[in-house]
């Protein structure tokens, strides 16, 4: 979801990409919960941060293991 959020921005800031415009492309863009239950992602002009929802993993036998659900 990360990774398709910023190349979402990135193409969206276009080939002037600065840190205002890739800012503004972040602005612009929302994501909403997707099929494998990540937190729903909105970017404004005051709040950079997307989302206040994490949890918390860890790698176990060389996967990832969810020790929580998304925290708020």
């Amino acid at each position: 979801m990360a990774a398709d959020l910023f190349v979402r921005a990135l193409e969206r800031a276009g080939p002037q990409l600065d840190a205002d415009t890739l800012a503004r492309a972040f602005e612009s863009l929302e994501a909403r919960r997707d099929i494998f239950g990540s937190p729903e992602f909105r970017f404004t002009p005051s709040d950079h941060r997307g989302t206040r929802q994490r949890r918390i993993a860890r790698i176990r036998d060389g996967r990832w293991v969810m020790l929580t659900e998304y925290l708020k």
